[in-house]
């Protein structure tokens, strides 16, 4: 038996679905601004509105990540 090769599979009944390939689809984006990092209240006695103060390494990460090259790639929606 050498010399045969298996015999190819029709290419209708293939497994893979490659043979419908369409082109690359490409968006544009409006890149944003770093959003201001969020004032968080909370209400400790009744009317009596407090701010929660960030933490510190919330803060620095923030402005870390505001430095950061990819992130003026980042949507409204990210």
């Amino acid at each position: 038996m050498t010399g045969r090769k298996p015999i190819t599979k029709d290419s209708s009944t293939r497994s893979r679905c490659d043979k419908d390939q369409k082109g690359m689809r490409v968006i544009t984006i409006t890149p944003n601004a770093q959003p201001r990092l969020l004032t968080i209240y909370f209400t400790d006695d009744p009317g009596k509105k407090e701010c929660f103060p960030q933490s510190l390494v919330t803060v620095r990460w923030w402005k870390m990540w505001g430095k950061f090259p990819l992130s003026g790639d980042f949507t409204a929606n990210d």
